[in-house]
This record gives structure tokens, C-alpha cells and sequence, in this order.
């Protein structure tokens, strides 16, 4: 029998499956929606396989090991994503999902058939287009945000022309926290493959940075003395071009924060699915998104007192009650709220 003979045969059983209600699942499809999933800290720690129709989700901790990941937080937030991607993936086939999550950071995913009539169905397409966007924006007005379907999750959303002060300071003073602790530079230049176009590998590539061909060459060269930067930033002079890079990014930029009410792995992944859906809600209204991972979950890092040993204590304090009273003043939050995972939002800057 031909390759062209066995396709057409293929094609024409799953015509009758689809006729008589037995409908194929795409696994191809589910795939691409796991790989357009961002894992925060650039690493893609998840590996997946298949038993017939149940998806299998583990964590790599070979990949899953870095500054923004203690204590396994950023992994969760990350699996709860990829688990609104593969319901994303499904429902457009016709399908629903049944979710079990494992001790390993992971979950076993088992798919049904819906039984409604008009299936729930949202845009694959955007999902499969998403990108996390590290440039500048533009003015654009306030983004709508869902109501969200989480239990104890909440999304709030602060509109460019209402950040405060107090706010901007902690974002500069958070993106810092890279260059002083040297275990988080060293971990973060580990991630960046400097001048690598391929997209399909691990860690993030220079030019995804954000930032210009000049910057890119600064940080190689620091990326061999990095202890230089713990040095630099604490110079007014010296470090004035960070700082106004961090003020720069914040320009025109709308804010989403998801909040939980617990910090327990459940609550992590939930905080996870309801980020993801509201990232596509945004791509679907035109604007780009990027993690703010370093000046949140570090908050949750605090929280639950898993910062590294070596943080120094003006960093214990902005994590652990500088950060989580501006976000509450900035987001009018409930005492009880406990941020997870803030979004940067806005219309990208036409060139």
C-alpha cells in the first residue's frame, strides 16, 4: 500500500469516526499548544507523553532549577498554564479535559468527548500565535479583562495613566535583584543563548531580550565577569542606564495581576490557568503581553520563606512587605489577596 493510499484511508476513517460521533483526538494540535505555553523563566522544564488518549505531563528538574523557581513555585504557575493550553487545544476539537495533578509537578490530563451539542470553544488560533513581548509600547487604552472561572483566583487590571509612584520604584528596585545577587546573574545568564537564532531550544535567545544589539554585546561581555554588575549597580552613575531601561519598559504599559487566596500548589496552577486565559483574551484585543516573573513570584518566594540563603536584606524587605503593600495599594486589593504572577500589558510600538 502507498503512503498516498494509507493517508487516504486514514482520512476517510476519521470522516466516519467524526460521522458516527467518534472523533479523533488531534494530539499534533495539543502539542502545539504545549509548546506555545510560556514556563516562566525561559527554560521550559516540562516534558509530555501519551497512553492513548491521556496526556502525561512531568517536570525535567534538569531544566526546572533557576532563580525564579524556588520551591517549585514558578514550575506550578507554568503547569497551570499548559493545562488552560491543552483545554484550549481540546474544546476546539470537540473535546473536554479531566485533570489530575502529580506530587512531581506534573498532571495527568484524560480527555472526553463533549456531550453538548455546540461544544465551548475559544480561539486556537491566538494561542497557537501568542508571544511574549518584551518591547515598548504605545498609548492604547485600558484592556477589558474575564471574570474569572477560577475558585479563589482573582485578576486585576491597573490602566497605564494610573500607576503610582511607589509602584514604579518597586519594578525598578525588583529588576535590580538580578544584578546585585550574584547567584540570580549567574542563573539568568545560564538561560540567555547569546546570538542564537533557533528558536526550538531551550533558554531565551539575546534578541528576545528586549533590548538592542549594543545592549545584547554589554551583557555577553558581562556574562564572564558577573560579580562586574553586583559592583556597577550600586554606582548612581553607573547604573543610570538600568534603571532608565526598567522606567522605559513601564512606559504606556497596562498591568494584570492574578492573586490567590492560599499559596499551596493547587492554588499556583489554578493562578496559572486564569493567567493564561486572560493573556489570549488579551492577544484576541490586540495586545501583547510579558511576565513581570521577577517582581512577583518572588513575592510568593517571601511569602513562604524560600528565598535564597544569600538574599541580602534590603531584598528580604522588598519582597517580603515593601512589595505586597504597594501591589495592594496599586490594585486595591483584599488583605487577604496574595499576589502570584503580574502581566505587563499594552499595544506594541510601531516602528
Amino acid at each position: 500500500m502507498t503512503e498516498n493510499n494509507s493517508e487516504f484511508l486514514k482520512t476517510k476513517l476519521n470522516e466516519l469516526k467524526d460521522a458516527i460521533g467518534l472523533k479523533t483526538l488531534n494530539q499534533e494540535i495539543i502539542e502545539m499548544a504545549l509548546e506555545k505555553t510560556p514556563t516562566g523563566g525561559n527554560t521550559k522544564p516540562f516534558i509530555w507523553t501519551w497512553s492513548k488518549n491521556q496526556l502525561l505531563i512531568h517536570q525535567d528538574l534538569k531544566f526546572a532549577t533557576h532563580y525564579l523557581n524556588r520551591n517549585q513555585h514558578t514550575s506550578w504557575i507554568a503547569l497551570g498554564c499548559m493545562i488552560k493550553s491543552v483545554e484550549i487545544a481540546a474544546n476546539d476539537q470537540g473535546w473536554e479535559i479531566q485533570t489530575k495533578l502529580t506530587t512531581d509537578v506534573g498532571a495527568e490530563i484524560s480527555f472526553f468527548q463533549s456531550r453538548q451539542i455546540d461544544s465551548k470553544k475559544e480561539k486556537l488560533a491566538k494561542l497557537l500565535s501568542r508571544t511574549t513581548y518584551r518591547g515598548l509600547f504605545e498609548p492604547s487604552s485600558e484592556p477589558k479583562i474575564l471574570p474569572t472561572e477560577q475558585p479563589g483566583i482573582q485578576a486585576h487590571v491597573s490602566c497605564a495613566n494610573s500607576i503610582i509612584s511607589d509602584f514604579k520604584n518597586f519594578m525598578v528596585s525588583a529588576d535590580t535583584y538580578l544584578w546585585i545577587q550574584k547567584k540570580a546573574a549567574l542563573s539568568f545568564f545560564n538561560e540567555v543563548r547569546f546570538f542564537d537564532h533557533r528558536i526550538s531550544l531551550r533558554g531565551i535567545r539575546s534578541e528576545d531580550l528586549g533590548v538592542g544589539l549594543i545592549d545584547q554585546l554589554i551583557l555577553y561581555v558581562f556574562s564572564f565577569v558577573p560579580w562586574l554588575l553586583s559592583l556597577i549597580i550600586h554606582i548612581p552613575i553607573l547604573n543610570f542606564n538600568f534603571k532608565n531601561a526598567s522606567r522605559r519598559n513601564m512606559k504606556n504599559a497596562h498591568y494584570l495581576l492574578v492573586t490567590a487566596q492560599s499559596l499551596d500548589s493547587n492554588s499556583l496552577v489554578r493562578a496559572g490557568q486564569e493567567a493564561m486565559r486572560q493573556w489570549i483574551n488579551l492577544e484576541e484585543q490586540g495586545y501583547k503581553v510579558q511576565p513581570c516573573s521577577l517582581a512577583s513570584i518572588t513575592l510568593v518566594d517571601a511569602a513562604t520563606n524560600c528565598l535564597p540563603l544569600d538574599t541580602h536584606q534590603k531584598f528580604r524587605d522588598l519582597f517580603r512587605f515593601i512589595g505586597p503593600d504597594i501591589l495592594r495599594r496599586q490594585f486595591n486589593l483584599d488583605p487577604a489577596a496574595q499576589p502570584i504572577w503580574l502581566l505587563r500589558v499594552g499595544r506594541s510600538l510601531k516602528n
